[in-house]
């Protein structure tokens, strides 16, 4: 169970570099910080490995939900689903939606998991049709259909067999006392489980880099920035910058007469009403 997290976030990371390779995309620790799985980059690494030789490297292998778009593609250009979508008032776009998401609940059941993948998106397909079918047969419908299971080279015992099992989980997944999702999966945390992950604590930020030696570009002389060091500062001084109060800075304290005279061999303290970093005391305690 503790490596789910690290499975998940390397899943993820394989498939991002795979899809979006044009993309400027996260990097290994940015990706484990603000998913939070506590792993390491070598974790990851690791179980990315282990995935691609369970896969075989092969990571543009055929899926049912790729089959099952084929299929849907292939019966919406040659007009055979039209009655259909009448029928149900919907776009094919808004139809494939919900196919897609009736096989992304199939997927969760280990039932389904021994069937190739034209095995079962032909099935979940046949069973949609026929739900949104059931007055008539469709003869031209029927004809691709049966096309298409030639061209796949589905065999027809394991179809009836995946048809069986669809059509009782279907009955299930379409009941009212079913709470099934109307969208697609959503992760959702609790108030509890949020609290404790603190999401917006594990964003990197990108911020320019805080110039410690110099002013940058500023175009001030050296005089100016000679002056400006020699000159002792007040207790309200402060940096003049947009990020005063992200980061505040810390006032120095002056040091007393004592600690002062040993260090500078001079007689008095320039700035009074502080305490000194080195004994504690006040300037005029410590000199008195």
């Amino acid at each position: 169970m503790k490596f789910l997290g690290c499975l998940a976030i390397t899943s993820y990371f394989i498939a991002i570099n795979i899809l979006e390779e044009d993309q400027e995309l996260p990097s290994p620790v940015h990706l484990i910080r603000i998913s939070q799985c506590r792993c390491t980059e070598a974790d990851l690494f690791r179980m990315e490995g282990i995935v691609c030789q369970k896969l075989y490297h092969d990571f543009g292998a055929v899926t049912p939900l790729t089959l099952l778009q084929l299929y849907h593609g292939i019966c919406t250009m040659t007009g055979t689903m039209d009655g259909v979508l009448e029928k149900k008032n919907l776009s094919p776009a808004e139809h494939l939606e919900q196919t897609i998401a009736k096989l992304e609940a199939c997927l969760c059941r280990s039932a389904f998991t021994k069937f190739t993948a034209p095995v079962l998106a032909m099935s979940l397909l046949m069973c949609e049709l026929d739900v949104f079918d059931a007055q008539g047969s469709n003869p031209e419908l029927c004809s691709t259909l049966n096309t298409l299971k030639v061209a796949s080279q589905i065999n027809e015992q394991h179809l009836v067999e995946c048809r069986n099992k669809l059509e009782e989980f279907l009955m299930q997944y379409s009941s009212p006392v079913s709470r099934r999702p109307t969208s697609r999966f959503v992760w959702v945390l609790s108030s509890r489980t949020a609290r404790q992950l603190r999401p917006s604590m594990q964003w990197a930020m990108d911020l320019p880099t805080i110039l410690e030696d110099g002013y940058g570009s500023s175009g001030s002389s050296e005089e100016d920035i000679s002056s400006e060091e020699d000159s002792p500062r007040s207790e309200t001084d402060t940096i003049s910058s947009d990020d005063d109060e992200v980061f505040p800075t810390e006032k120095k304290s002056a040091l007393c007469l004592r600690c002062h005279i040993q260090r500078t061999r001079q007689k008095f303290c320039p700035i009074q009403q502080q305490c000194c970093n080195t004994c504690g005391q006040l300037p005029q305690q410590a000199g008195a």
